[in-house]
């Protein structure tokens, strides 16, 4: 059934709406306290920070990037209990109007941006004489772990949303 729809079979109410527009943006603001709440302990109290640069300077920039992905990551979880529970709806709907996900598709793009990034990334490196290698595994592996599973969530969240 398509997407259209599904959406006309189960026209969702205004409370409904309304529910779920509202835990959404608790969690969202909740989620985003995390940041402040971390640097006020880190530094004993001492707010100060107006800029995202002073915030990386006292906690590095891993610990304020999960910090800064993670009401998405709340509110990914939020949106999908809302859509099952609230909205009684299959969370599959939401994705795409197939009886299956299309995980192909999704691997397909995946390895075609892949592809293109390392041809792009390994000729700026060729072709650049400034390029220095600065390599720390603990730094990297924490950003990786970031990137592999917070990143993809924050973006099908704002996919979702808009």
């Amino acid at each position: 059934m398509r997407f259209i729809d599904l959406a006309r079979k189960n026209p969702g109410t205004l409370s409904q709406v309304f529910l779920t527009i509202s835990l959404v943006l608790f969690v969202y603001f909740i989620g985003g306290m995390g940041l402040l709440l971390d640097y006020k302990f880190f530094t004993g109290g001492d707010l100060q920070a107006s800029e995202i640069s002073d915030f990386t300077s006292i906690l590095g920039n891993n610990r304020v990037l999960f910090w800064l992905l993670l009401p998405f990551t709340l509110v990914f979880i939020v949106f999908l209990a809302s859509i099952k529970w609230i909205h009684r709806r299959p969370v599959l709907s939401i994705f795409t109007g197939r009886e299956l996900f299309d995980w192909k598709r999704v691997f397909t793009s995946f390895f075609l941006i892949i592809i293109l990034l390392s041809i792009l990334t390994g000729t700026q490196i060729f072709f650049s004489s400034t390029f220095e290698w600065n390599l720390n595994w603990g730094k990297l592996s924490v950003l990786l772990l970031i990137a592999i599973f917070m990143i993809p969530i924050q973006t099908t969240i704002e996919e979702l949303h808009y």
